[in-house]
């Protein structure tokens, strides 16, 4: 486990979630029912090791895996939660990159990944981006995290004149495309 997970109180929160779940029996009798490629598994940091997280996240065989997790996340939340844990290392890089641009630095900005990274699992379009499944969700967390919401607002600016509301950015696109 990386040693900055200790420093974020939410990181440490799902590392011992994850503890408490590789020792529940029934959760490791669900997962081996999913049909995955492969002997049985013994324990739930398999599923990790299978999927890429062991660096090989752009073998192949572990790609494939990875896409098979995720194509049951959108409607299981146990799938969901692996592929949580599967992308914990690549969050915590990308929250030590945008600490310092972020409020209460890497925390803040780990809280942040994690409040996106559920929304994002949950809804990416496995069928339509198969392949690099890590790396497409990391990018699409981050984006989440923190880029959209920052284009939402500069597309989405009004101002309030009396009883009127101006799309101040649809005023200025009509203008420089007018």
């Amino acid at each position: 486990r990386p040693t900055i997970s200790g420093r974020i109180p939410v990181a440490h929160a799902i590392y011992v979630e994850w503890s408490a779940m590789c020792a529940n029996r029934r959760l490791l009798r669900e997962v081996n029912g999913w049909g995955l490629p492969g002997l049985p598994i013994g324990h739930l940091d398999e599923l990790l090791i299978r999927s890429g997280l062991d660096g090989r996240s752009e073998d192949d065989d572990s790609d494939h895996y990875l896409a098979l997790i995720q194509k049951r996340a959108a409607t299981d939340e146990l799938a969901a939660r692996v592929m949580l844990q599967r992308l914990m290392p690549a969050m915590l890089s990308i929250a030590t990159k945008r600490a310092p641009i972020t409020d209460n630095g890497t925390i803040g900005a780990f809280e942040m990944l994690v409040s996106s990274a559920w929304v994002v699992i949950r809804r990416y379009p496995i069928d339509r981006r198969p392949v690099h499944v890590a790396g497409n969700l990391m990018r699409d967390i981050e984006y989440a995290a923190f880029v959209r919401d920052k284009r939402l607002k500069s597309a989405t600016i009004e101002a309030v004149v009396g009883d009127k509301v101006l799309d101040l950015a649809g005023a200025n696109h009509a203008r420089a495309n007018g």
